[in-house]
């Protein structure tokens, strides 16, 4: 399934029920021995899941049509939203995703359905609890601020830009402090921290 994160070409999986981002992921030196044979090729593809919801956010942005940053934009039907590519088609497929918008849009009835509209307010709180989950996967970092900006970063890479200053204007950092030239990198727990950002449930 083609989609992409915000600026990154991506390649997802979809199961009935799920969406995984699929990466590979390989080291410097590395081979793999199979059935007695050598691969040279030591990468490992890692399927994890990720909540649809950031992926349905360009969609979303585009569709309320506002000309400003104080533009509150439109309401539109979810046959708008979904007409904006097949991707979105395809998420709404996913169970929880339409009952998930609830979370991050204001919505009203329209003339024969309900119409949605993405609210920054909303969304600028489902993300503060996403970070809040994110950093409790930080044990080593037992600086709050620092582990904040962690889990800030990981999910900076499915925000736009836009959202991505208010979510760090929202914890009182700069973007510098979230991308400092050189950061330290807890490995170990960089997989569990994944984990807990993409696998949880779109009414979180």
């Amino acid at each position: 399934m083609g989609l992409r994160r915000y600026g990154v070409k991506c390649q997802y999986l979809r199961t009935p029920d799920a969406i995984f981002e699929v990466q590979k992921v390989s080291g410097e030196k590395g081979s793999w021995f199979i059935y007695g044979n050598v691969e040279p090729d030591g990468g490992l593809f890692v399927a994890t899941r990720v909540d649809p919801l950031f992926l349905l956010l360009p969609h979303l942005t585009k569709s309320r049509r506002r000309k400003t940053k104080k533009d509150t934009g439109m309401f539109v039907p979810l046959d708008q939203i979904i007409s904006l590519g097949e991707a979105a088609f395809e998420l709404f497929k996913l169970p929880g995703v339409l009952e998930g918008l609830g979370h991050i849009c204001e919505t009203r009835m329209g003339w024969d359905d309900k119409v949605y509209r993405l609210s920054d307010k909303k969304l600028l709180g489902w993300l503060k609890a996403k970070v809040s989950r994110i950093r409790s996967g930080f044990p080593l970092l037992t600086e709050e601020r620092l582990a904040t900006a962690n889990a800030i970063g990981i999910l900076s890479e499915y925000l736009p830009d836009t959202v991505f200053m208010d979510l760090v204007e929202e914890h009182k950092m700069s973007k510098t402090f979230v991308y400092p030239k050189k950061r330290k990198v807890i490995r170990p727990y960089f997989t569990q921290l994944l984990h807990s950002l993409l696998h949880t449930p779109v009414n979180t």
